[in-house]
């Protein structure tokens, strides 16, 4: 048998390590198993059928929500509650955000604009980014949350 000469150090350490190893959670997988982070992220739905609606503005090159689309042009927003062509101006307050009439807003928006309407799902994905340590992956999603996406946890996974 082979020997690799240690120093005592290096053997407590690696003795450190395979205990963790051994005794952390193991979330009912077998061994061997590594972890991973795991968030949800928005991802295009095909069939436009998603839960988050997107307007995405040709001419200004930007994503909006139909909220924040109303939210930033006010008299456009206040056109479409008036069912009027006109130019108006918004005197005061502009109206607030009506999140029953979202569907005709953004029918509405796409008769007068250039723009593309899509929609989106949060989707559960793996950061694949593995480790053996569970302890690796919740400093890795600790210094990393903001770009995990929501809800970032720990995921383990079997080699099997």
């Amino acid at each position: 048998m082979k020997t690799i000469p240690l120093s005592n150090k290096d053997y407590h350490e690696l003795m450190a390590l395979s205990r963790e190893l051994q005794t952390q959670e193991n979330h009912s997988q077998a061994f061997p198993y590594f972890w991973e982070a795991a968030s949800e992220k928005l991802e295009i739905d095909p069939n436009d059928e998603g839960k988050v609606v997107k307007i995405y503005d040709n001419d200004q090159e930007e994503t909006y929500t139909a909220e924040k689309y109303a939210d930033d042009d006010p008299e456009f927003y206040e056109k479409f509650l008036l069912k009027e062509e006109v130019e108006i101006k918004v005197i005061g307050e502009p109206e607030p955000y009506d999140f029953n009439l979202e569907n005709e807003w953004l029918d509405y928006i796409e008769l007068h604009r250039d723009v593309h309407v899509f929609s989106e799902n949060w989707n559960q994905k793996t950061d694949h980014n593995p480790s053996l340590f569970l302890n690796n992956i919740k400093s890795y999603i600790k210094h990393n949350q903001h770009h995990l996406g929501r809800n970032p946890q720990t995921y383990a996974r079997s080699v099997w």
